[in-house]
Order: structure tokens, then C-alpha cells, then sequence
């Protein structure tokens, strides 16, 4: 007999688990240039429950230094018609200046034209939590409500180069 007798199947209750749907793109690179070298990657990934009752969504991403890496999950709980969720993310971002000034000054009594190079790096960071509800009407029509909070804070960095007759002094 081809088919499974009804008694060697058991019965228990559902349970949900969170298991790995999905991979996103993955993606990395390397570059280099005269101001230095860096890295870049990211990738994203998909969790669900059998059901789909259960959604987490997250996504990584490191462009540079460690300190530049961002980061974002999402949960929906999608069981009963009123769906939740949260959400949390970690965004940084950078800005960057370079500047050349040039002064007079002094190196063992010999008057000497100094030459200053700056190189300032600004990280501004967004960190995030949230909140939200949905209540579908059909597959085209729904009502969301949600709650956010954000916080910014910042980080600078400053290199400054001095070069006397074209060596560097400091």
C-alpha cells in the first residue's frame, strides 16, 4: 500500500518557530584610492514561522569601520487580524571635509611656511525604535497607525597634517 496508514501519523499542537525564509542580495566590495582603502557589505534576511504568523525582517550593513555599521529589524505579528509590530534600527551617517590652510611660523629660529592639512570626519547616528498596527480590510485596503521615536548623536573626528618645507612636523 503506497499510502501511510491513518495511525502512523500523530497529533500535537502547533508551535510556532522562527526559521530562515529568506536570503536577500548579498553584496561586498573593496576600493581603493589615495585617501586610504575600505571595505563595503551587506546583506538581508528573512524570518518566518510555517504560518507566516510571524515575520522578522532584518538587514546589515558595514560600509568603512565598524563604528559606520548600520543595522534594522522589523517583527510582525500577523495571527489575528489586527496585525503588531516592532521595529529598532541603528543608521549612522558620515560626512566628510578636507581643508588646506597655509601660516608662517618658526622651526629652530629659521622662519618657515607651514602648510596644514585637515581631514575632519563627521558621523551623525540615528538610532530608532518604533511601534506600528495594521487592521486589513481586504487585499487592497488597510488602516496603520504607528509610534516612532529617534535619537541623534555625533561623533567627530579631526586629523590635521603640518608640513614645514614640505616635511611633516607634527
Amino acid at each position: 500500500n503506497p499510502l501511510p496508514l491513518e495511525d502512523d501519523f500523530t497529533e500535537q499542537d502547533y508551535e510556532p518557530r522562527l526559521g530562515l525564509s529568506n536570503l536577500g542580495p548579498f553584496g561586498a566590495g573593496v576600493a581603493t584610492g589615495p585617501f586610504g582603502t575600505g571595505v563595503q557589505g551587506g546583506i538581508s534576511a528573512y524570518f518566518s514561522d510555517m504560518l507566516n504568523y510571524h515575520q522578522l525582517f532584518t538587514s546589515l550593513q558595514v560600509s568603512g569601520r565598524i563604528i559606520d555599521a548600520a543595522g534594522q529589524a522589523t517583527y510582525i505579528n500577523r495571527k489575528q487580524q489586527l496585525n503588531w509590530g516592532a521595529n529598532l534600527s541603528h543608521i549612522p551617517y558620515r560626512r566628510f571635509f578636507f581643508g588646506f590652510d597655509v601660516d608662517t611660523g618658526e622651526v629652530d629660529g629659521t622662519p618657515v611656511v607651514q602648510e596644514q592639512l585637515i581631514r575632519e570626519e563627521l558621523r551623525i547616528f540615528q538610532e530608532q525604535a518604533g511601534i506600528f498596527t495594521q487592521y486589513p480590510f481586504s487585499r487592497h485596503l488597510r488602516v496603520e497607525t504607528g509610534l516612532n521615536m529617534r535619537y541623534y548623536h555625533f561623533r567627530l573626528d579631526s586629523v590635521t597634517n603640518v608640513f614645514a618645507s614640505g616635511v611633516q612636523v607634527d
